[in-house]
């Protein structure tokens, strides 16, 4: 009685290598964009904890936020780009930015990220 042997082909294993390969170049190019973002977005939670976060200007804001940026070592994304949305339900920091890389050869992705975190009403304790 003969056999019959079971496994892949040379020729699949390779064809699974190169879609596996695929997968491996475009995360590794996500992963630096979406970890910088969560970056982004627990620089602009700090500020918003900050005591008294509600009642500073967009200016003071976009300081405090610039200083968290440059400790998280984040480069794409400016503290400028930050806004102050006053409504009803309190004050929000809000940003709206894109990131434009290459992926391969000419083809770019774009990710487009859009964080809103409501300010800290709390003052700044008086030292009592």
């Amino acid at each position: 009685m003969a056999s019959k042997q079971r496994g892949i082909t040379l020729l699949g294993f390779i064809l699974v290598l190169i879609v596996l390969a695929i997968f491996a170049v475009i995360a590794m190019n996500l992963f630096p964009v979406y970890n910088e973002a969560f970056s982004v977005k627990t620089s602009m939670e700090s500020v918003a904890r900050q005591p008294g976060a509600s009642n500073q200007n967009i200016t003071q804001l976009q300081r405090s936020l610039q200083k968290f940026l440059d400790i998280n070592s984040v480069s794409n994304v400016d503290a400028k780009q930050a806004q102050l949305v006053r409504d009803k339900g309190g004050n929000q920091l809000s940003m709206v930015y894109e990131v434009r890389k290459p992926l391969v050869y000419n083809l770019d992705f774009v990710a487009k990220f859009d964080f809103s975190v409501p300010l800290s009403t709390s003052s700044p304790s008086g030292g009592d």
